[in-house]
């Protein structure tokens, strides 16, 4: 199934949900990732533009990325802290997020993906009006 695909899929599945539930679509917007979360992490270190199948293969290019073993538990999580530690690399991987999805809009290709710069750009946005 291609990226294209996953987000459609998804989408339908928001809308069916909202429908069901009778939520207003203005309360509140998904923010997705494919394959994982973990994605997002790892294009604070390039702007990887091929289709990780799974979790388990971007633990493994994180693991490399960061020298060291990544696991997703609060031990870990906490241990390592990738905020402090990359926070400098936060817009690069904004822009590298946008670039993907261009790329997978424009060449329609089966790239990883992920929205999390939508959060983090809307996040800012609350910081600048305070």
């Amino acid at each position: 199934m291609t990226s294209q695909m996953r987000l459609k899929k998804a989408q339908v599945r928001l809308e069916n949900y909202i429908k069901k539930k009778k939520i207003e679509n203005e309360s509140f917007q998904i923010i997705l990732s494919s394959p994982c979360f973990e994605f997002w992490k790892l294009i604070h270190f390039d702007c990887y533009r091929k289709c990780f199948v799974n979790y388990d293969e971007c633990e493994k290019e994180l693991t490399k990325q960061i020298k060291q073993k990544y696991e997703k538990t609060e031990t870990h999580l906490d241990k390592y802290q990738f905020y402090k530690t990359h926070k400098a690399q936060q817009s690069q991987a904004v822009s590298n997020s946008k670039a993907i999805r261009e790329t997978i809009k424009r060449d329609l290709c089966d790239y990883s993906f992920t929205e999390i710069d939508i959060l983090i750009e809307a996040l800012h946005g609350l910081c600048d009006k305070k």
